[in-house]
């Protein structure tokens, strides 16, 4: 199991003055492979994103729980239960109760794949594999979807 965090600073942290920018809010990586994490957490911190997350699905969840955190996207990916179509459907539930847009990358075919495009926006599954600037752009765009959606809300 490995946990990551890669800011050392946390200017999202709940003694942080002010609120953050959505642009701030570290990303939340829920997988269940360790390559997959690093990758990940790799390609996001290139790209300026601070990065949560955990190898381990129930840690990466207890994360989102329990920091009562507001995260910019949360990922879920997963790769060695790919195909177990309830384990994807009961992460997803948990993970749609928090406030943050929910970006799923799987694999054509698997179980996961079908959860995601039953649940999600077909703009928010990312099939693997993929290219890095397509992961990037859709967590990117996710974030965007989601301020929309919440300033439609408020009109």
């Amino acid at each position: 199991m490995h946990l990551v965090a890669n800011e050392p600073s946390r200017s999202w942290a709940k003694d942080a003055v002010g609120a953050p920018s959505p642009s701030a809010l570290p990303v939340l990586l829920v997988t269940d492979s360790t390559d997959a994490l690093g990758a990940m957490t790799q390609l996001l911190s290139d790209e300026g994103l601070e990065v949560a997350g955990s190898d381990d699905p129930t840690l990466a969840v207890s994360i989102m729980r329990n920091s009562g955190m507001t995260f910019h996207t949360v990922i879920l990916c997963l790769e060695d239960s790919a195909s177990d179509e309830e384990h994807a459907e009961a992460l997803l539930n948990i993970l749609e109760q928090g406030d943050s847009p929910v970006v799923m990358m799987v694999r054509p075919g698997s179980g996961a794949c079908k959860v995601a495009l039953s649940r999600l926006p077909t703009a928010n599954v990312i099939r693997m594999p993929a290219s890095e600037a397509d992961v990037v752009d859709t967590v990117m765009r996710a974030q965007g979807r989601a301020q929309r959606r919440v300033s439609g809300r408020k009109a």
